[in-house]
């Protein structure tokens, strides 16, 4: 044992300074030595450790404060031999609800990152999001065209003002025979002066539109007066007559 000649402290024997008083204890002993006629004591220099410093750090830099997880800081924080400085880690604040991100219209939290401006409650700011269109307006029905009801009312025959309507698509005019028409004129002409084709002329209605189109009838297709070519549809208007073979009829819209 090495006693300290300053305080009296027994330190082992390859000390060089008192573990109390931190006295050079090499000095101390040579000098005790020379007092009494003896040889200065030998000890063997001890190497310490050179301290270990963290990449890209300068020697005697402060250490970097470490954020460890929650199992080997406490392990560290236990043990004070290792000489770090232990941060507890962040509290990290869970993600907001669905159902409470959609009735407060918040932006939703950043977990992981308690710095972050979102993650205030004084900064988090409410998102509002423009509706392109009220959501209690329903969409109106948009209301139809008045219907066009068109017929052909007959001005010159053997049956006056018989109506004979028009329906939408294609209406064939003539005498029924052997093929069937859906504007039979037989009733209107005597047997003994016939001049109505069994396929005379056709009759379209189409989007509100009314044409007639002679189908090269022997007798021809007349419209107030004028003689039609044959495969050439004309446009109606109401009011307009229309006269097949000996019969005349008017252009009207119910």
């Amino acid at each position: 044992m090495a006693t300290c000649q300053t305080c009296q402290f027994a330190n082992p024997d390859a000390a060089t300074t008192c573990g109390r008083c931190g006295a050079n204890l090499l000095t101390s002993l040579s000098a005790l030595a020379r007092a009494a006629g003896l040889p200065a004591p030998m000890v063997e220099p001890i190497n310490e450790p050179a301290p270990v410093t963290e990449p890209g750090r300068p020697a005697g830099a402060a250490p970097k404060t470490l954020l460890l997880d929650e199992p080997r800081s406490s392990k560290l924080a236990r043990d004070g031999r290792y000489g770090l400085e232990v941060t507890p880690p962040p509290v990290r604040r869970g993600p907001v609800a669905r159902d409470q991100r959609k009735s407060q219209g918040t932006a939703p939290a950043l977990p992981g990152l308690p710095g972050h401006p979102m993650n205030d409650p004084q900064q988090n700011l409410a998102v509002t999001i423009p509706a392109t269109a009220r959501a209690d307006e329903a969409l109106q029905p948009v209301p139809d065209a008045p219907q066009i009801k068109p017929k052909l009312v007959v001005l010159r025959g053997t049956r006056i003002n018989v109506e004979y309507p028009i329906y939408e698509g294609r209406n064939m005019v003539g005498r029924f025979a052997d093929k069937p028409v859906d504007i039979d004129l037989m009733s209107q002409e005597s047997l003994e002066q016939i001049w109505c084709s069994r396929q005379h002329a056709i009759i379209h209605f189409e989007r509100g539109v009314v044409a007639v189109e002679d189908l090269n009838s022997l007798n021809g297709t007349w419209v107030n007066g004028t003689r039609l070519p044959p495969k050439q549809p004309r446009q109606l208007k109401p009011g307009d007559v229309v006269q097949i073979g000996t019969v005349q009829m008017k252009l009207v819209f119910a």
